[in-house]
């Protein structure tokens, strides 16, 4: 498990980072990068080709950031970044590498002359300490790119996870649909507040079957206990009440399956509301966006 001093430091680099985002998109998505790399002594962002996503580099007057772009054209991209705060945005991809190297910027004092790192994340939960930095940033980007408070305010005006309006709110707010299942599931309060009751699961079928690409789950709330097992990475498996297996095909056409929810006493079989939207389809691949609703 990560030291104390890792959780304190995130937490307040978390915090951080909720706050420079509303404020440079006035608390409306999407939240605007180019803004945000100006504060943070961003002078320059280029795309060229790289043999990585992206790079942070420092100069004597602040940062220079290096985004790959992955064969589109660098000036139509440039042209995009510079304009991101009129509405026109980078690719999903390209904006969270950029606010990835702009979480890098969190660790540095550049007050006077060329940034100097003057903080750091300790080795902890098996991981050594640039691998918790990278992890780190990864949920400091999330944050730029999805501000607690932007992400609650919008949930409690729509009350709604249907996969249609969760795909709407990933556009509006310019990130993957698979970014922002990752960040909902670190939002209990939001599931709280709205009376979630249920599961989002990003579904992707390859060559070796189906896979939880992404999910998003209340913590502290009675869920069904199929739901409760899935995670990450494993292969799609769900059981119904009466023991009969449900392949993801049988959820595209079915409303509601009956699932197992374990009280203090019993098992009980409840219904939840299924919903469903094909992302997309090509030969043996194919994503879904899945929801499931106690009713």
């Amino acid at each position: 498990m990560a030291s104390s001093k890792n959780v304190s430091l995130l937490r307040k680099l978390l915090v951080d980072a909720d706050n420079i985002a509303s404020s440079a998109s006035g608390n409306k998505f999407p939240v605007p990068l180019s803004p945000i790399a100006k504060r943070r002594r961003v002078t320059q962002v280029d795309f060229s080709p790289l043999l990585v996503d992206a790079m942070l580099t420092t100069h004597s007057e602040g940062f220079r950031v290096l985004l790959d772009p992955n064969e589109a054209d660098p000036e139509k991209l440039k042209s995009s970044y510079q304009s991101e705060g009129s509405g026109k945005l980078l690719p999903t991809r390209l904006r969270f590498s950029l606010a990835h190297e702009l979480a890098h910027t969190f660790f540095y004092d550049y007050a006077e002359g060329r940034p100097e790192v003057v903080k750091s994340f300790r080795p902890g939960g098996g991981r050594t300490a640039l691998e918790n930095l990278e992890k780190y940033c990864d949920k400091i980007a999330a944050h730029l790119l999805l501000p607690t408070p932007m992400v609650k305010t919008w949930f409690l005006k729509h009350r709604s996870f249907s996969p249609q309006k969760l795909l709407e709110f990933a556009a509006e707010a310019g990130v993957s649909i698979e970014a922002l299942i990752h960040r909902l599931n670190e939002m209990t309060s939001v599931f709280l507040e709205t009376s979630f009751y249920g599961c989002i699961i990003l579904l992707k079928r390859g060559t070796d079957g189906m896979k939880i690409a992404a999910m998003a789950r209340p913590r502290n709330m009675s869920i069904a206990r199929e739901l409760g097992l899935m995670s990450v990475g494993k292969d799609w498996s769900l059981t119904d009440h009466s023991g009969s297996k449900i392949a993801p095909e049988d959820l595209v056409s079915a409303e509601v399956v009956n699932l197992t929810v374990k009280t203090e006493r019993s098992s009980i079989g409840i219904d939840y509301h299924i919903s469903v939207s094909a992302i997309n389809s090509r030969g043996d691949f194919r994503t879904l966006l899945v929801t499931f609703q106690q009713k």
